[in-house]
């Protein structure tokens, strides 16, 4: 009998020592479990924060129409000139049809324009132009306002030219400033056409499309009126090119040309800091293809980006990077050197060409035939491996000039 209550109790007592343990790691792989739930939520949390922080705010047409009722009032006024300000503000035959919020640190509107046919263009502001209204120009001499707007401009201008232009009076800034130059009212306060000069000057994109218009790299400029200017609306981007390899080939060629035109077409060599598929624009013209650079204040001058370069501190290579640009450290002196590693060829073979995250269809020349599959995807990882070791070196421009030839053979051998 007591043999029998105690063997009853030993393994009760086995049994439930058992049991506790089984429970005690039970219970800490689901305190384990919940405190990576716990740390899963608090970085997914956080990550919100910054995606809302970091992203732009949606537009209001409310805040738009707003704009262009304060726009339209000074121009009515007399206050703001351009020759796009009649037809905005007076005729109204361009409407306004939507805002985006697509444009940073910019206003950007749709608008339709009905000037014998409709056109659909972009309306921008640079958002920081709030500050001009501060006012460089309620107070001092005229001549003296001149010659201090003279200066700025200058500086302006000449910040994307490797040729440097003078400006002798406002005259001469009108001449270069299309859009302003004959809508200039009669009898205008000389303070409110410094004022608009100077507003409209301190917009890169709207002053690289004075200087490049013959190149017919960035959208077309249409006008201006105030510190707002139009360009063409284009309809594509990269990533809505067609599925046919024939249309691939079409934009990809175009882009062969645009590096080419990049490097040797221009005042001084130019490079693309965001090259993206959403950054480049096509449009078609009677059975032709056309590719624009669409983020202009991406564009920088080859000589200003070096110079800019060496004035940084780094501890390695990507403290001396400007977007797609990028430069080398010397980590002895923790200074970025004078100097580009890469080019706007190699970027495009890169993130456009080629299967890469900044591109979502596995590259504009996926699915090559097969006669030349082998042969592209050597090239152009000759291509990706450009490295622009010494700009006063035409090595690297010899190199680009020939795979640019190799890559042209072959698309157009196969349509």
């Amino acid at each position: 009998m007591f043999l029998y209550i105690f063997l009853v109790f030993g393994f009760s007592s086995l049994f439930y020592f058992a049991g506790a343990r089984s429970f005690l790691r039970w219970a800490l792989n689901t305190v384990k479990f919940l405190v990576v739930c716990m740390r899963l939520t608090i970085l997914l949390y956080a990550s919100c924060i910054v995606y809302t922080l970091t992203t732009s705010p949606p537009c209001s047409d409310e805040k738009a129409l707003q704009a262009i009722d304060i726009l339209c009032s000074d121009a009515l006024r007399g206050r703001v000139f351009g020759n796009l300000c009649g037809p905005l503000c007076e005729t109204l035959d361009i409407r306004y049809s939507s805002c985006t919020s697509q444009g940073g640190e910019k206003d950007v509107f749709y608008v339709s324009w009905n000037n014998i046919t409709t056109t659909s263009l972009v309306m921008k502001r640079a958002r920081f132009l709030d500050i001009v209204g501060n006012d460089p120009y309620s107070s001092g001499t005229e001549q003296d306002l001149e010659t201090s707007l003279l200066m700025k401009i200058e500086s302006l201008v000449n910040g994307h030219l490797h040729i440097k232009k003078s400006f002798e009076t406002v005259h001469d800034v009108l001449r270069l400033f299309w859009t302003m130059e004959k809508n200039v009212p009669v009898g205008s306060k000389k303070s409110d056409v410094f004022r608009n000069l100077h507003g409209i000057a301190l917009q890169k994109e709207f002053v690289l499309s004075l200087l490049y218009h013959n190149d017919d790299i960035f959208p077309k400029l249409h006008g201006s009126c105030g510190s707002f200017y139009f360009v063409e609306r284009v309809p594509f981007t990269l990533h809505d090119v067609g599925i046919t390899w024939s249309a691939r080939v079409a934009v990809a060629l175009k882009l062969l040309d645009l590096a080419h035109q990049l490097n040797y077409s221009f005042y001084g060599k130019l490079h693309v800091c965001d090259i993206k598929e959403d950054n480049f624009g096509v449009s078609y013209h009677n059975n032709s293809v056309k590719v624009h650079i669409l983020d202009a204040d991406s564009v920088v001058l080859n000589d200003n980006l070096v110079i800019e370069m060496e004035t940084r501190h780094c501890v390695n290579d990507a403290g001396c990077a400007e977007g797609n640009c990028r430069g080398v450290c010397n980590t002895k002196v923790g200074r970025c050197q004078r100097q580009l590693i890469n080019t706007n060829l190699q970027v495009i073979c890169q993130q456009i060409f080629s299967d890469s995250d900044a591109n979502h269809h596995h590259g504009l020349l996926r699915h090559p035939p097969f006669v030349i599959r082998k042969g592209l995807e050597e090239i152009l990882q000759e291509c990706i491996s450009i490295q622009n070791v010494d700009e006063t070196d035409d090595k690297t421009a010899l190199q680009e000039m020939e795979i640019i030839q190799k890559i042209r053979d072959l698309l157009i051998n196969t349509v």
